[in-house]
């Protein structure tokens, strides 16, 4: 193994107890992104503009896959990642929330 390099093992078991990796790689990022997601969320109240609320609710009317949780996580960590330190918890959450399977 080359020196400096990350190597993530998924233990997917077969029948014949061997190891394989998921075949599509949508599957390999679901079983990344439970491996690294966090369980802990905490709860905010913020105020809005009523303009941007309305927009909101036309958004999610049309995007059923999407709540206003994900919109809000989405929305802050870019704005972190784009305003902040550049920390890699906020550029997790932010491609967990855009690339999270539709419910």
């Amino acid at each position: 193994m080359n020196e400096g390099v990350a190597v993530t093992r998924i233990d997917n078991p077969t029948p014949t107890g061997r190891t394989m990796m998921p075949t599509h790689p949508r599957q390999h990022f679901q079983h990344l992104r439970q491996a690294v997601m966090m369980n802990t969320t905490v709860s905010i109240v913020a105020e809005i503009p009523e303009e941007l609320h309305e927009t909101l609710k036309g958004y999610l009317e049309t995007h059923p896959d999407w709540d206003q949780d994900r919109v809000f996580s989405a929305a802050l960590s870019l704005f972190l990642l784009q305003n902040g330190d550049c920390d890699r918890r906020a550029a997790r959450v932010y491609l967990n929330t855009l690339f999270q399977p539709s419910l």
